[in-house]
């Protein structure tokens, strides 16, 4: 057990705001202003539960696109 010593009678000094205080407050601040961007984002782009996509589909002229025109076979460089 540690003793505390009664016999100080000069008070303990404050300690200094320092550059680790300031890093600690910055970070903070940017931890707050990413989770109130991330939740204006997720309101931007729909309703929760935002992982549902069966709403979704592709538009039409995007499907006749893909049926339409072959995806080019990639060629093997033999050494």
């Amino acid at each position: 057990m540690s003793q505390q010593l009664s016999n100080n009678p000069q008070p303990v000094q404050k300690r200094r705001f320092d550059v680790y205080s300031m890093m600690l407050i910055l970070a903070f601040i940017a931890i707050v202003t990413a989770c109130v961007l991330l939740a204006y984002e997720l309101e931007r782009w729909g309703d929760y539960p935002w992982w549902n996509t069966s709403d979704a589909q592709p538009s039409s002229t995007a499907m006749q696109l893909l049926d339409s025109h072959e995806l080019p076979m990639r060629r093997s460089v033999s050494v």
